[in-house]
């Protein structure tokens, strides 16, 4: 090794100065290029100190080295399956509709349960590495899930009634609120828009105590495309929503569009801008 080599050599170590006075003190003495190599590395070793971290950095070092409670898949799916639960539940009686007696919109309501539970099953996994399913299968999922609910509403809904009513108040062929899916039952004279706002606010209701619980389950979990795990939260429980009100409001293709299927686009596209925040580590 030249001489030179030796000394570049000898800076990369711990205590390069009393190695080179040492070994190549003679070397030194001719070499004016390695004297000045010499002198910048003492004067670096001299003005090293201690780095100073700002608070947010400090916040931010403490907040990833403190402990992690590990829970397992089982664990974090109680809260989002059990609210999957809850909502078809309350579909089904809270609001006060008779179910229907047809087998169709069984048929509908479980294939679109099925579909969101596999979309909540698909948020929970994450992998044998740790980063959840690839994109594809969420872009994927996404457009199941808006074929899969207008195909449902294709298959099931009724023919536009003939004539509206004139003798009820706008409030009864519009609704205001939740209120008015359990006060007022549909009737086929109010026309395809009764109940509108009804269905609209109990469908994003619904939506958004499924999506809630998947979010709070699966909080800082994704590492990779937050945004598009988002989406999948938020068509899920958009859909799980859709088959709940699929039993009691089997009614006509714009109601259903309208009232039940602009909630769950609206849930997708809300969860993909919430999931940044609060699915990314």
């Amino acid at each position: 090794m030249r001489d030179c080599d030796a000394i570049v050599d000898a800076l990369t170590q711990a205590s390069p100065s009393e190695a080179i006075v040492r070994s190549a003190a003679p070397h030194l003495r001719d070499c004016p290029t390695c004297r000045g190599l010499l002198s910048l590395d003492n004067a670096l070793a001299r003005s090293a100190g201690p780095v100073r971290q700002g608070a947010a950095l400090v916040a931010a070092l403490e907040r990833d080295m403190a402990p992690v409670r590990y829970r397992s898949a089982a664990q974090r799916s109680l809260m989002p399956f059990g609210a999957v639960a809850a909502v078809m539940l309350s579909g089904a009686t809270l609001l006060g509709r008779p179910m229907t007696s047809t087998a169709l919109p069984w048929v509908a309501s479980i294939a679109m349960l099925g579909l969101a539970c596999a979309g909540a099953a698909m948020v929970l996994h994450r992998g044998p590495s740790g980063l959840g399913p690839p994109l594809r299968w969420r872009r994927a999922y996404l457009v199941s899930a808006g074929a899969l609910f207008v195909l449902s509403t294709l298959a099931t809904t009724r023919g536009i009634p003939p004539t509206l009513s004139l003798t009820n108040p706008l409030a009864d062929h519009v609704g205001l609120s939740a209120v008015n899916a359990v006060s007022v039952s549909h009737a086929p004279t109010l026309g395809p828009m009764q109940n509108l706002g009804a269905c609209a606010s109990t469908s994003l209701v619904f939506a958004g105590v499924i999506a809630l619980a998947l979010l709070v389950s699966s909080r800082r979990t994704v590492p990779v495309s937050s945004g598009s795990m988002g989406a999948v939260v938020g068509a899920s429980a958009g859909l799980a929503a859709a088959a709940a009100l699929q039993l009691t409001c089997a009614t006509h293709i714009a109601h259903a569009l309208a009232a039940h299927g602009l909630p769950m686009l609206f849930a997708t596209v809300l969860c993909t801008f919430l999931g940044r925040r609060a699915l990314a580590p």
